[in-house]
């Protein structure tokens, strides 16, 4: 039943304006760069959750605290976020159903979803609790936060990938 109304959408949407002059346009241009753009903003996303990551693990960045770290990175990071929405929005208007009906599409998203609460959750318990969180290599959550992160974002990319491959 849910898929059912999945595909309704995707074959209302399919039909909008945007959505037939994107696949309307030669080489498909639009979905080509909105794909480039999506893959840069996702990868400097990661990399910066990545750096985070081996701090809270204690691989990276001892010097430093996590707080600190997080300042760098979490507020480019929400906007490089905002960027990847949009692009991401771009190509499922220009192919719904390749992408709303694809289980490496629903893995991914589900897996971001995942990772970006357990972001927010790091950063403010990180604020909360200071200290604990700076204490490498002691702190078991932190640890256990940043590996689980650090897996949720490499699947989060061969998700995205395997998107093109699966249906």
């Amino acid at each position: 039943m849910i898929n059912e109304a999945i595909q309704n959408f995707c074959n209302w949407l399919s039909m909008t304006p945007m959505s037939v002059w994107i696949q309307s346009q030669p080489n498909s241009w639009p979905i080509a760069m909105s794909q480039s753009v999506h893959i840069i903003a996702i990868s400097l996303v990661a990399a910066g959750m990545l750096r985070m990551d081996a701090r809270l693990i204690g691989f990276f960045g001892r010097g430093q605290s996590f707080n600190d770290m997080a300042d760098r990175y979490t507020p480019w990071t929400w906007k490089l976020l905002l960027v990847a929405l949009a692009t991401g929005i771009l190509q499922t208007v220009a192919e719904p159903t390749r992408q709303l009906m694809n289980p490496s599409f629903r893995m991914k998203m589900l897996l971001l979803a995942i990772v970006l609460s357990l972001t927010y959750f790091a950063v403010r318990q990180a604020r909360k609790q200071a200290p604990g969180w700076d204490a490498l290599p002691t702190n078991i959550t932190a640890k256990l936060v940043g590996m689980i992160s650090i897996c949720c974002w490499v699947a989060i990319i061969l998700y995205g990938r395997w998107i093109a491959y699966t249906q």
